[in-house]
């Protein structure tokens, strides 16, 4: 623990020390590296509980997206690489003999803080107006349904031949603590190991917030019930 508090602290220290103006490779990278190890954190944070592996399938996810992180790092000047790859390394290592989540999350947390101070980079893209859930709708019938189906639900008509399965974006319960943030990174980064591919370059960052919102509300139950009088529009006067 005490190890951790100093990757904690001495990471963006040098990070601010020595800030650097980044190349679009760069940018990219680190946003790529931010995403991938952020997510990885979250999935390792569903398998384990109390030391105990409660979900296997989140734990190799978090491996998927280590391992992603880490090849993404090859984009950085060779010092910086070298630097994020043995962190990242750490992290493997403590996922793999099941350590405490908080763990993970800490140099994780401390890593992307770092190469966010260092390249001047702010790793949460955000766009400059609200993201349009009809954008998001349309964009999500074009470029996901053909895998997670028209509602979401992992059942598009070419599932049947991906291993592993699309997942199931209506599932509620396996998606309680998900939030568009996280839509959004997996939209952008894509999931290694898996069909689903990133759209970094053929989505804009406003259709990628759109597509991530709107695939992000397809856990929430239907609408039903009837609008109450003191709400429903008056009629208009016959003109």
């Amino acid at each position: 623990m005490i190890l951790i508090r100093l990757i904690a602290l001495l990471f963006p220290l040098l990070a601010i020390a020595t800030r650097q103006v980044p190349s679009r490779r760069c940018a990219c990278a680190v946003r790529r590296i931010a995403g991938s190890a952020q997510l990885a954190a979250q999935e390792y944070a569903l398998g384990v509980d109390g030391g105990r592996v409660i979900a296997p399938a989140e734990i190799e996810e978090a491996k998927l997206f280590l391992t992603e992180a880490v090849r993404a790092a090859a984009a950085l000047p060779g010092g910086d690489a070298e630097l994020v790859r043995k962190e990242l390394n750490r992290v493997l290592t403590i996922v793999g003999r099941t350590g405490p989540p908080d763990s993970v999350a800490a140099i994780v947390d401390a890593l992307v803080q770092g190469l966010s101070d260092r390249y001047q980079v702010d790793v949460e893209e955000v766009p400059a107006t609200a993201p349009s859930l009809g954008q998001g709708a349309a964009l999500f019938q074009a470029s996901c349904a053909r895998c997670h189906g028209s509602l979401g639900r992992g059942d598009g008509k070419d599932a049947a031949g991906l291993d592993p399965k699309p997942g199931n974006l209506a599932s509620a319960p396996g998606l309680v603590d998900a939030s568009p943030l996280d839509f959004y990174r997996r939209v952008t980064i894509g999931v290694a190991g898996t069909a689903m591919p990133g759209f970094a370059t053929s989505l804009s960052l406003d259709e990628r917030w759109a597509v991530a919102l709107y695939a992000s509300t397809l856990r929430l139950p239907a609408p039903g019930g009837s609008v109450p009088p003191a709400l429903t529009p008056s009629p208009l006067p016959p003109g």
